[in-house]
């Protein structure tokens, strides 16, 4: 009975977060048509799959490394538990930071192998080469939310996720229509918003 409640529990905040996310997505690409215009929508169309790329490495890493705390804990071998943790976060730490060199040292090339031509590669160039120096807070922000739903709080993982995506909405605002920061604006307000996530988790 206590696992039907807990595991009802992870589900329903779950949900709560994908949803969360789900609304940030679809406010955050009419913010940007809106704001900027349909070639920044079609700039940041062509180099989204990197950052959903650089957010499943974060996932990968922090399902893994949850799933291996997780185990240990069971068996009640708490120091190597804590170690996994430790091992976890420098790893993500480290491809973090390798992504985000490579990605801003190729972010034109990287927007020209994925379509962008002369109209344009300056929108996709300035999303992507952002996202790419924040790959260490999506990295990060990924793996902390699966360590705290596995050490017992996931109602902290989907605050974390919701301040997470609020965030980026109201950044969304102020850098696009207010300080007219285009497609950089919006790509560092995505950038900043996991930074609001980690701090709290």
């Amino acid at each position: 009975r206590k696992m039907l409640k807990d595991f009802i529990k992870y589900v329903s905040l779950n949900v709560f977060s994908t949803v969360g996310v789900s609304v940030y997505v679809l406010c955050d690409t009419y913010f940007i048509a809106n704001g900027i215009g349909t070639n920044a929508l079609s700039g940041l169309n062509l180099v989204l799959p990197f950052f959903a790329m650089i957010c499943a490495i974060g996932f990968m890493l922090g399902m893994g490394t949850a799933t291996r705390y997780s185990i240990l804990c069971g068996q009640e071998r708490f120091n190597e538990a804590r170690a996994v943790i430790f091992q976890g976060s420098v790893t993500a730490v480290i491809i973090g930071i390798i992504i985000s060199i490579l990605g801003c040292i190729y972010a034109k090339p990287i927007a020209i192998l994925m379509g962008a031509d002369n109209t344009l590669i300056n929108y996709a160039t300035d999303y992507i080469s952002v996202i790419f120096a924040f790959a260490w807070a999506l990295i990060g922000n990924q793996l902390f939310m699966s360590i705290t739903r596995a050490v017992g709080f996931p109602k902290i993982a989907m605050i974390a996720s919701l301040l997470s995506s609020f965030s980026n909405l109201c950044l969304d605002i102020v850098f696009i229509y207010y300080f007219k920061w285009g497609n950089w604006g919006a790509a560092l307000a995505s950038g900043l918003a996991p930074c609001f996530a980690i701090i709290i988790q």
